[in-house]
């Protein structure tokens, strides 16, 4: 394939910002269409001046094709208009080559230059330059490199449309499609074009694999394959407009049951065909038929019919399709257009180089600018799946659904677009399709809507009915299937209605197809349902789904938020209910926080209605969809125990008596307070597990905790002082054995005195010097009278809880240990 300029507006520009460079390669195919007697650029790269700029453009003769360096020609050689020729121009600072050959031919000619290049290489143009010269030609494998490549390197690229060499690729244009795309990776992507068109391109392979092409516009007398028959190229006129650029091929002019026909030969290594066709008869009489080897595919009348593209037909090299149109033998069109009409006839292979989707894919189209062309290179990108193929003028319009972002519309007055996927069949029998409708008004006639294609055709395709703007699926084409099913509700106008296609299609071909109609758009509940009897589906294995848009002068559609899937896609936006729902205290914590859209939604995709928001009763507290899970609250009460909402059972609560001493629940961790004066000491229940006990040396003496039951505790001469346990689970107790040495914070000499009040806090700093004042001291290791300094020896460990108190289930009375 290639991309076809025929004039000024056509051309394309991509932002290189290369900067100054001494070596440039650029290779590509070029064929001239129409000898214009005139300068016509082919490529330029250049400052955005005519200054320090490299261009391939013909002489004035407008057949001499030159390459000039700032002005300065260096090389040329004469072509051959409708012939395609390979050129790769390499230029560096001390001098540069052009090499060229035509289709067909093996030998390359050569021409070689000692002129230094200088390129401010900031802007790249395709068909036109910045003298304001264009081209009437085909472009095709558009390859630029930033360094001086070898002849042998260059003549490498002339047999494929994807770059073989890949260092130092700059951008890279293959044109399979009228397209932008960078094939290099660099993202240096071609401005949209305004009337560019495809067209057949040089019979080259596509990374290694055989794909001739063969596409015929009817734009100039020079076809890309031979016609026989007697159907005429006519130019655009009210009664006959081209589906795209200004021609088409006509049927010739007959009369009452006549017959008038146009045959190709299908050109070597193509097995698909499509094509554009439209019909103006009287209807029911005068018919338009296509014929593939003499067998009929399908047939068309009717007055005033619009254009509309053929499904894809599988043909075999060597034989013959007819496209004709015959009469009956009385009235004629009430339109007094009488004829059939054909356009971008397309024969390719089978061995397409687009590479198809991965289900599930979708488009909610908001990344485009107002107006803006919709094509496979503009549609991808963040959350969207880029279309395979584009057909007809769809364009960006503004605004969507929910009035944010954009929706697809077909610019074209009285034409049909299309935006397809082709994508890789799901392993299953199931393949869905949801879009979201918003028409203007009626229509003159059934508009496609919704399609499925397989290797050998149409498989289904929808139809929004005129008379009733309800949904009628058939099977296969229009014009060739039978309907299957019809909605029982109308589309409304000028609002948005979404439509969900459920087809189920065994490996034999057989199944059905389920529609559903939401007229509140994202709501959860369809208003109303159909489902065909067991169907056979034609064209095979679906493999392609098309979306349809029509534009009339003062009536339309436009669609948003398309996807297709291998199970039912369901609203585009979900929004969680907010009305509450009862929730029992399970013992599992919440897992994932709900997410509530509050102001405008937005397109957010998945395949799962929301859930509701879940509402656990803790008392007084409830959990309401907040940021954040809301945990369980425990609640103790000393002596009578219980525990609500929790994720377990009450743990029995625990009290100590330490003299004046009480726990309860409040909001702090146990904090012990050590010292000839017992203050109040706490626990509450946060719902974190203590922190692990620290073991801490005090000199040859050590404080651990275990898992075996308590051992005595040592005694400090506190007063009479008990701890008694109702059954709850003492969650954190620290002992210190007071030994040979005592703990200080100073290597100088304690000082004697006597017993002050000594507080110290659940912390990790040094513990607060004890002093002693003379007296007997009693401790696990008896006493002693000489008290001396050590140097200071911490050490600190977290080692897992030790606990020294185990809980019991029960209320009974349950021993400790003696403080």
């Amino acid at each position: 394939m290639a991309i076809r300029y025929a004039a000024a507006s056509h051309g394309q520009i991509a932002t290189l910002s290369l900067g100054q460079r001494s070596a440039l390669t650029v290779s590509c195919w070029v064929k001239i269409s129409v000898d214009r007697n005139a300068e016509s650029p082919v490529w330029t790269i250049d400052p955005n001046s005519t200054s320090s700029w490299l261009t391939l453009r013909t002489g004035a003769d407008g057949t001499t094709m030159r390459v000039l360096i700032n002005g300065t020609q260096v090389a040329s050689r004469a072509f051959t208009p409708g012939v395609w020729y390979f050129v790769g121009v390499s230029v560096s600072s001390t001098g540069g080559f052009m090499v060229s050959r035509a289709a067909g031919t093996a030998s390359f000619n050569v021409d070689t230059w000692t002129n230094a290049a200088a390129v401010m290489a900031t802007l790249l143009r395709l068909g036109v330059s910045i003298d304001g010269l264009w081209l009437n030609g085909c472009i095709a494998a558009f390859k630029l490199w930033t360094d001086a490549l070898t002849q042998t390197e260059v003549q490498a690229e002339a047999g494929d449309y994807l770059p073989q060499r890949k260092v130092g690729l700059g951008a890279a244009y293959a044109f399979y499609r009228a397209e932008s795309t960078d094939y290099s990776g660099n993202g240096r992507e071609l401005s949209v074009d305004t009337g560019a068109t495809a067209a057949s391109g040089p019979a080259i392979t596509w990374g290694g694999a055989s794909v001739p092409l063969a596409f015929e516009d009817i734009e100039d007398p020079t076809y890309a394959f031979t016609w026989s028959g007697n159907w005429t190229r006519v130019s655009t006129s009210s009664t006959t407009p081209a589906q795209a650029g200004s021609w088409s091929l006509r049927s010739a002019v007959i009369g009452d049951n006549g017959t008038t026909s146009a045959n190709v030969i299908v050109p070597d290594g193509c097995d698909r065909l499509r094509f554009w066709y439209r019909v103006s008869s009287e209807s029911g009489f005068d018919f338009f038929r296509f014929l593939i080897a003499g067998v009929e595919q399908f047939t068309a009348s009717g007055p005033g019919g619009s254009w509309t593209q053929s499904p894809e037909y599988t043909v075999t090299p060597g034989t013959t399709v007819t496209f004709r149109y015959t009469k009956d033998g009385s009235s004629a069109d009430p339109q007094n257009v009488d004829a059939a009409f054909i356009d971008n006839v397309e024969f390719y292979s089978s061995a397409s180089p687009i590479t198809p989707v991965a289900l599930p894919a979708k488009s909610h189209f908001d990344g485009g600018f107002s107006s803006g062309d919709i094509l496979p290179s503009t549609s991808g990108g963040g959350s969207w799946t880029a279309f395979t193929e584009v057909a007809g003028r769809p364009v960006f319009t503004d605004p969507g659904r929910g009035n944010r972002g954009f929706a697809a519309y077909q610019q074209s007055s009285n034409a049909e677009g299309r935006l397809s996927w082709r994508y890789t069949p799901p392993a299953g029998d199931v393949v869905c399709a949801r879009l979201y409708i918003n028409p203007t008004g009626t229509f003159p006639a059934a508009k496609a809507l919704f399609g499925l294609v397989g290797p050998s055709g149409a498989v289904s395709k929808a139809w929004l009915d005129p008379a009733t703007m309800r949904i009628a699926v058939r099977v296969g084409d229009l014009v060739t299937g039978t309907q299957t099913v019809l909605t029982g509700v109308s589309i409304p106008k000028n609002t948005w209605t979404r439509i969900e296609f459920r087809y189920t299609i065994n490996a034999s071909g057989s199944g059905t197809v389920e529609v559903w109609t939401y007229l509140s758009p994202d709501s959860l509940t369809h208003n109303d349902y159909v489902i065909s009897s067991s169907t056979a589906w034609p064209g095979g294995k679906p493999q392609q789904a098309d979306f349809w848009l029509w534009t009339a002068q003062t009536n339309w559609f436009i669609l948003d938020d398309v996807a297709i899937g291998a199970a039912k896609l369901g609203p585009a936006v979900n929004i969680a209910q907010l009305s509450i729902a009862g929730h029992s205290g399970v013992a599992l914590p919440i897992t994932a926080r709900k997410v509530h859209h509050v102001g405008p939604a937005t397109a957010v995709e998945t395949v799962l209605t929301a859930r509701p928001v879940r509402v656990r009763q803790l008392g007084a507290a409830v959990e309401d969809g907040g940021a954040a899970a809301v945990r369980p609250q425990k609640l103790r009460v000393l002596g009578q125990v219980e525990e609500t909402a929790g994720s377990a059972a009450a743990a029995p609560a625990h009290a100590r008596r330490l003299g004046a001493t009480v726990e309860h629940d409040t909001a702090q961790p146990v904090s012990a307070e050590q010292g000839p004066i017992v203050r109040t000491t706490s626990e509450t229940s946060t719902a974190m597990p203590m922190a692990p006990i620290k073991v801490r040396h005090v000199g040859m003496a050590t404080t651990t905790d275990v898992a075996q039951p308590p051992r005595p505790v040592h005694r400090r001469l506190l007063g009479v002082a008990a701890e008694m346990s109702s059954g709850g689970v003492l969650t954190r107790v620290k002992r210190r054995r007071l030994g040979l040495a005592v703990e200080t914070s100073a290597v100088e000499e304690i000082s004697s005195g006597f017993l002050v009040m000594v507080v110290e806090a659940d912390t990790a700093l040094p513990v607060t010097p004890l002093l002693y004042g003379g007296g007997p001291f009693t401790g696990v290791e008896g006493p002693r009278r000489s008290w001396g300094a050590e140097p200071v020896q911490r050490r600190w460990g977290v080692e897992p809880p030790r606990r020294t108190w185990s809980a019991s289930r029960t209320r009974g009375e349950r021993r400790g240990t003696d403080l």
